[in-house]
């Protein structure tokens, strides 16, 4: 969690102090430089990414820990699997709306 919030607090203050002078942000015939926002935001959807999966593998030890019966366990891995197939969907260009509306769909139905 303290990373994704350290993240958050970096990200937000190099989306602010992206170029110098801080108005060349804006006004692009203002002498200075700017950092190469498209590595930025390649940056920016990499760590998103990871740690969108990382936060999803983090409760499959816990649950296959659980006192439950095998098919209950194996059915929560199936939800949190859904949920991590979701976030693939999301990052992907290629996958039309139909099915990244259907995917949350599903995955919102089996949440308990």
């Amino acid at each position: 969690m303290a990373v994704v919030v350290a993240y958050g607090v970096v990200s937000i203050l190099a989306t602010i102090f992206q170029c110098q002078p801080l108005h060349k942000a804006y006004e692009a015939k203002v002498q200075g430089h700017c950092i190469d926002l498209v590595a930025s935001w390649y940056a920016t959807a990499a760590f998103t990414m990871i740690t969108d999966f990382l936060i999803l593998i983090m409760p499959m030890p816990l649950i296959r820990s659980l006192k439950l019966p095998r098919a209950q366990r194996i059915g929560l891995m199936v939800v949190f699997a859904l949920g991590g197939l979701y976030v693939l969907c999301q990052t992907t260009p290629n996958i039309s709306w139909q099915v990244k509306l259907i995917l949350r769909r599903l995955v919102f139905a089996l949440l308990p």
